[in-house]
């Protein structure tokens, strides 16, 4: 037997229906195997969270538990949790890229007795739920200080990236162990290979960052990258924004973010041309041919630029940043009110699609090929994982499985 949501019209009128009638070939094949990285709360809390791979067969969830290294502490409400599990993992070729939890990460002790977490970098191997860290990097000549500096090296919390060949990207930042908001990081983009444990680095960006023609040397004396980076296919480019820093009247100051592209084979920054300053990137298609951001310094105006002809296009929808598994070769996918339906906007096309579904859902994720979507949806004591047909006005939504109450989040394998 099986649950089918039919839709009446863009309304998104829906009644379920049971019915043990034969599966026609317009519906999904519940025979087949549907595979997944779990997320457990034990009796809807946040206490003791692990993973486990679950794998549907003929319609039942079949789980096999992973790990119990949760990747970060939670420091919000429960109803958070999953917007903040998929903002701060990364997901491809079967790995999760993470920043390991407080418990996890070294502490030190500064001048003021306070205590400080180095962050640490890990990767999971997901189909066998093993959690590797990844390379600290040397916190004094890594960074071009006296080898006897007194600093200590650490991973930005949202950076680790996997790529599409398996590689790890992430970057790499140096501190004082005084701590404070004079700390004057540097900053490195690592690319690791999982297999060799080889990894190469990037030189330090502000000389590059400095050099460029709107920014004086004078007033700005250091450069970071932020933590939102997008390595493209297999990794021989990442793309990212890079501002200036300084320090005028006592106060910390910086200057509009600029695009740049980091190429591992030949070592070398470049700038992404057109982009105006001031940009929020949010995502790089798949097929690496676009990048589409928000730009701050025109409204907020969402644009798209062609990383082969260098254009720039506006884009007459809106929309905000989605987390990885909400974007895919074309666009991303987001929640509305009066959420009777999530919204599809595909930027290559400049179009967004509504697609009606069940009131309230979560867990909203792309399949692994992008052409329909997964998500969760909570009706009386019942936990449906659900998928749509296509990602159309008139897609239909079917039960996949009905899953156990603790299951939250689901990530999806292959990626």
């Amino acid at each position: 037997m099986r649950s089918i949501f039919y839709v009446f019209g863009i309304t998104a009128l829906l009644v379920i229906i049971n019915t043990s009638c034969e599966k026609d070939d317009t519906g999904p094949n519940l025979s087949s195997e549907f595979d997944f990285i779990a997320l457990h709360l034990e009796n809807g809390t946040l206490e003791q969270p692990y993973f486990s791979l679950m794998r549907i067969r003929d319609g039942e969830p079949e789980f096999t538990h992973l790990s119990d290294v949760y990747p970060f502490d939670f420091d919000s409400s429960p109803q958070n949790h999953e917007s903040r599990w998929k903002s701060r993992l990364h997901q491809g070729s079967g790995k999760l890229g993470m920043i390991l939890p407080r418990g996890l990460s070294e502490q030190i002790t500064n001048q003021f007795g306070e205590e400080l977490t180095v962050w640490t970098g890990a990767w999971m191997n997901m189909p066998e739920g093993s959690t590797n860290e990844l390379p600290l990097l040397n916190p004094c000549t890594d960074f071009g200080y006296d080898a006897d500096c007194s600093r200590y090296s650490y991973t930005r919390r949202h950076s680790v990236r996997i790529g599409k060949c398996g590689n790890v990207f992430y970057l790499a930042s140096s501190s004082y162990k005084a701590g404070g908001w004079h700390e004057e990081p540097r900053y490195r983009l690592v690319k690791y290979n999982p297999g060799s444990g080889d990894y190469k680095i990037s030189p330090l960006i502000s000389d590059w960052t400095l050099s460029q023609p709107e920014i004086n040397p004078d007033t700005y004396g250091l450069a970071g990258i932020s933590e939102e980076i997008y390595p493209s296919s297999c990794g021989r480019y990442v793309y990212g924004r890079t501002q200036a820093w300084g320090i005028s009247g006592g106060t910390l100051i910086s200057s509009r973010g600029i695009m740049f592209r980091y190429d591992f084979e030949n070592g070398e920054f470049s700038r992404v041309e057109n982009v105006g300053y001031g940009f929020n990137p949010m995502f790089v298609t798949r097929d690496d041919r676009y990048v589409v951001y928000r730009d701050a310094s025109d409204g907020n105006q969402n644009k798209m630029v062609d990383l082969q002809s260098g254009q720039v296009r506006q884009l007459e929808t809106t929309f905000g940043p989605s987390h990885q598994t909400g974007t895919n070769n074309f666009g991303i996918l987001g929640t509305a009110y009066p959420l009777r339906e999530f919204r599809y906007y595909n930027a290559v096309n400049d179009e967004m699609v509504r697609v009606p579904v069940p009131d309230h859902i979560s867990s909203l994720q792309f399949s692994a090929d992008g052409t329909f979507a997964y998500f969760r949806y909570r009706s009386g004591d019942k936990n449906y994982l659900l998928r749509t047909s296509d990602l159309t006005e008139n897609a239909t939504v079917d039960t996949i499985a009905v899953l156990p109450d603790n299951v939250r989040v689901m990530t999806l394998l292959p990626q």
